[in-house]
């Protein structure tokens, strides 16, 4: 995630270790190495979501009705590699599910 030239961005511990960085635009980046599993809250708040199979990874692309996007990698291993969301809410439990949903 890189923010937009003039864009502030915060750092916030997460309960479970480790650090999100969140902008001023919506974007939040966290260390994936701490994520278990990541999901959508609620599917009724999703007009698109794409699945796409390529070589050794499977990628998820969601669209939210309010414009928020989540887009996230796995290996065929169930390693996630990348994990981008922008303009959503996100929640974590005790077990490092990281829930997102729209704004």
């Amino acid at each position: 995630m890189t923010p937009q030239p003039g864009a502030r961005q915060v750092t916030l511990p997460l309960h479970l270790g480790g650090v999100a960085n969140l902008d001023d635009e919506g974007n939040i980046e966290v260390d994936r190495t701490r994520i278990r599993t990541v999901g959508v809250a609620n599917l009724a708040e999703v007009v698109n979501y794409r699945i796409i199979a390529i070589a050794d990874s499977i990628s998820h692309y969601v669209r939210f009705h309010n414009g928020g996007e989540l887009y996230y990698v796995y290996n065929t291993r169930g390693q996630l590699v990348e994990l981008t969301a922008r303009h959503v809410r996100i929640s974590v439990d005790a077990e490092a599910a990281y829930l997102f949903r729209a704004l």
